[in-house]
């Protein structure tokens, strides 16, 4: 969880500003204010200032725990943990606040708005504000069971790694992949782009880069050296361009060996189409029934000669 504060001038724009955001604010708490807009709450934090001298009115707050723990926080939630700051800071009972939960971001955070000047007349020390703050969320991660804003990076790094080897181990065992493109074409798929390094020997290195990872980069220097994502190295030091690329070119060796036979099956089936088969059976038929007709001339006359030889026979006889 991470957040920020600081003591501002404050404003009624201010105030606006933080029940809107574009239209997505939810108003979560309010303590000591009955104003409907920002002008009007504005003249409430000025209502207990009348001979302060204070330059820095009010205390502008902003906390954002990971999305990863607020996915399912419903409003009641935001409000308990507004509550749980302003309590640690020690702001909850005698300060004017205005607490509300802004939206418009990919990640949902609350912004929470406060008079240093207390009911009592007292001005809330801004020293050292920031550093207070964060020690408040780390305690409140603790008691939440929480990573920290220091311990949250690590903890997603070591996951994500996890899922981006995970995903190149799946497409390489997968027969289908048998070129760099099929594989790259594959992973961005299940959200990763493969970026290879190459030179002139070729390709000497490459990184896995979530499709989400957003730049932020200032030159076009960084945009080349900050590419964000892991190496192959960072996933598995097994893991290397030589290991994709002798995978790959196993899957299409085994591909080819494997097509000859689909082929031949494929040819033995549809050799002769059914009209062609009948058409030919037909032939064959007719075929051996000429053979038969010539078979059976060929034994009368065979019977004819054999009468013949006898009758001569027994003419000689006699």
């Amino acid at each position: 969880m991470t957040g920020k504060a600081k003591a501002v001038k404050g404003s009624s724009q201010g105030l606006d500003y933080l029940l809107n955001d574009k239209g997505t604010a939810v108003e979560l708490l309010r303590n000591g204010l009955f104003g409907k807009d920002g002008s009007e709450m504005y003249r409430e934090f000025k209502m207990m200032t009348p001979n302060n001298p204070t330059k820095n009115l009010a205390l502008s707050i902003v906390v954002s725990p990971h999305k990863i723990y607020t996915k399912d926080f419903k409003e009641m939630d935001w409000q308990q943990l507004c509550k749980d700051v302003l309590e640690k800071l020690k702001l909850q009972d005698h300060h004017q606040y205005l607490c509300a939960l802004h939206q418009s971001r990919t990640t949902k955070h609350a912004h929470i708005y406060v008079n240093r000047i207390s009911s009592s007349g007292a001005t809330y020390s801004d020293k050292y504000l920031a550093f207070t703050l964060h020690k408040v969320l780390d305690q409140i991660c603790k008691e939440r069971g929480w990573y920290n804003a220091k311990e949250i990076n690590h903890h997603l790094n070591k996951v994500e790694k996890q899922y981006a080897l995970k995903a190149i181990r799946d497409e390489l065992r997968n027969p289908m992949n048998i070129s760099l493109d099929k594989l790259k074409e594959a992973l961005l798929k299940r959200g990763y782009e493969l970026h290879l390094t190459k030179n002139s020997t070729g390709y000497v290195g490459g990184r896995i880069i979530p499709t989400d990872y957003k730049k932020e980069t200032t030159s076009k220097l960084e945009d080349i050296t900050k590419k964000g994502g892991f190496k192959f190295s960072e996933l598995d030091k097994d893991l290397r361009v030589e290991t994709i690329l002798n995978t790959l070119e196993q899957n299409k060796i085994k591909l080819e060996l494997e097509k000859p036979k689909e082929q031949i099956s494929e040819g033995v089936e549809n050799k002769i189409d059914p009209t062609e088969a009948k058409s030919f059976i037909t032939s064959i038929g007719n075929a051996f029934n000429v053979l038969g007709s010539f078979g059976a001339g060929a034994n009368d006359q065979a019977d004819e000669n054999q009468k013949m030889k006898k009758k001569k026979k027994n003419y000689y006889r006699r």
